[in-house]
């Protein structure tokens, strides 16, 4: 998922205060920056800001 609001996301996430799902920011191979998340139900969930122009 491309979001412009990376940072905020990621805090949203930790607010929640699950203590097994504390991803950490970044940088893909390819500029971008990034955060990975598991679903309930194994899913690999990927967000992405894209930092190119």
């Amino acid at each position: 998922m491309n979001t412009d609001a990376l940072e905020a996301l990621h805090r949203e996430l930790l607010s929640h205060g699950d203590r097994y799902c504390r991803p950490e920011i970044t940088t893909a191979p390819w500029g971008d920056r990034v955060f990975e998340v598991v679903d309930p139900f194994s899913n690999r969930l990927l967000f992405n800001e894209c930092t190119s122009t």
